[in-house]
């Protein structure tokens, strides 16, 4: 996990875009500076950051629906649950289905799994839309996000 570029996600594990299920994976570094803050005597991530995992795996789905030609954003959290906490050097596992589309509105059920323990869970909305800039293959996430994709096999080509 790599928060001062704000990727919450190492890597994709699972995709499946027609059956709606996406998988990622990620490492919450015991270095991160957040956890010298939150809190000094006992570091936990913040809730705030577990939604941002949620939103960001609910995200690289998205862009592989859209073949990375839209860009996603979070546009709402509904019914979130935290039921442990999570510390320093926790793997988790983030798994998202999509449950209904309607135009560019995905709502995704989402649950966040660490120790085998199911740690998180929301219901996220996310909108797509074509990107304000020129070049939306620049962006570091939409580059990660293929690469991912690519390694996984979920991609067959490399454009």
């Amino acid at each position: 996990m790599d928060i001062r570029r704000f990727n919450m996600i190492d890597e994709i594990s699972f995709l499946d875009t027609n059956s709606g299920h996406i998988e990622c994976r990620t490492s919450v570094a015991s270095e991160e500076e957040i956890f010298k803050h939150h809190f000094p005597a006992y570091p936990v991530l913040p809730g705030a950051y577990l939604i941002e995992s949620m939103a960001q795996c609910c995200a690289h789905f998205v862009l592989a629906k859209n073949n990375f030609e839209r860009l996603p954003f979070l546009v709402g959290v509904e019914r979130s649950r935290f039921k442990c906490f999570i510390a320093p050097g926790d793997e988790l596992v983030v798994n998202a289905t999509k449950t209904r589309q309607r135009g560019d509105l995905y709502h995704f059920d989402v649950q966040v799994h660490s120790n085998n323990r199911l740690s998180a869970e929301a219901r996220i909305t996310m909108s797509c839309m074509c990107y304000p800039g020129e070049r939306l293959t620049d962006l570091f996430f939409i580059q990660r996000s293929r690469t991912n994709m690519i390694a996984l096999g979920a991609l067959q080509d490399a454009v």
